[in-house]
């Protein structure tokens, strides 16, 4: 995909997505929003891996298939409206609060990560980051561990740094285990958002605060070099130069329009969400009042 074309597409899609998600709710273009929406995920394991894709087909194909192929649904899978509705109720609202929860917190959620995995929504695509613990025990010399990420489908989730560290710590009782956690999210620079002397007597909070994680008052590093969609972690930081001290990555005009403008894109696009909510639901208002 060459990357003035990157602007346009991203654009096309966020339309795609607006349109797609509530044709699934109309009988005339059900289907071809279905299977439009199940090739736009398939396709989307190239870029972001298996975990969200295969999560967003399976409630896809569990709503819509008994709606598109009632004839291949046994007879007591029939609608039942209250039920139906009831049920549906219950899970929209479940899942609308899953998708709020992170707005009930003043933290950068991007850097936090508190509730992937908990909500359906996708922000950000590209992470770099840099972990480094040192086990400094009780006799013997320190031992220092590093983890480098250019992957942009690996999260960098402070969390499953610390539970290395706690994994240190339970191996070397009594020792005292430093972790540092530096981030870089979609090209931006690289932000230290960890840095605990002795992270073995600190715990990770769901719904508490997690003061140790420093989302809204990280110490700038440097800058990320362009990196890849695959990779492993891997050692040694110095090796690949991925922290640089002036910005290596710059944005095009159509990038930079754009970013100057972004709350005038945001408006439009919520305008145009909250035009196709009204004409669907008056659609099915209108359908279902004419059915009666």
């Amino acid at each position: 995909m060459p990357d003035f074309s990157i602007p346009f597409i991203t654009q096309l899609v966020i339309l795609f997505e607006i349109f797609a998600s509530w044709a699934l709710l109309t009988k005339k273009y059900r289907r071809n929003a279905f299977w439009l929406w199940t090739l736009f995920h398939v396709y989307s394991v190239v870029l972001v891996g298996f975990h969200y894709p295969v999560r967003c087909i399976v409630m896809l194909w569990i709503l819509f298939l008994p709606l598109l192929y009632p004839q291949a649904f046994s007879k007591e899978y029939e609608r039942k409206p209250k039920v139906l509705n009831l049920a549906t109720t219950l899970l929209a609202a479940f899942l609308f609060g899953m998708q709020m929860l992170p707005f009930l917190y003043s933290e950068d959620a991007r850097s936090t990560l508190r509730f992937e995995g908990y909500g359906y929504n996708m922000f950000d695509a590209n992470f770099q980051c840099i972990a480094k613990l040192q086990v400094n025990p009780l006799r013997g010399p320190p031992e220092a561990h590093s983890y480098v990420n250019q992957n942009s489908r690996f999260r960098c989730n402070p969390r499953s740094f610390l539970e290395k560290a706690h994994q240190r710590c339970e191996a070397s009782p009594g020792s005292r285990v430093s972790l540092e956690v530096t981030k870089s999210i979609n090209g931006a620079p690289f932000y230290r958002i960890v840095d605990l002397p002795d992270a073995c007597g600190v715990q990770f909070s769901l719904f508490g605060e997690n003061e140790w994680i420093l989302s809204n008052t990280a110490t700038l590093i440097g800058y990320p070099a362009k990196n890849a969609m695959t990779g492993t972690l891997s050692q040694d930081p110095i090796s690949h130069s991925i922290v640089l001290a002036a910005p290596s990555i710059h944005l095009s005009e159509v990038q930079q329009f754009i970013q100057n403008n972004l709350n005038v894109f945001k408006i439009f696009y919520l305008l145009i969400w909250f035009g196709v909510f009204g004409w669907t639901v008056s659609r099915l208002w209108y359908v279902d009042f004419r059915n009666r």
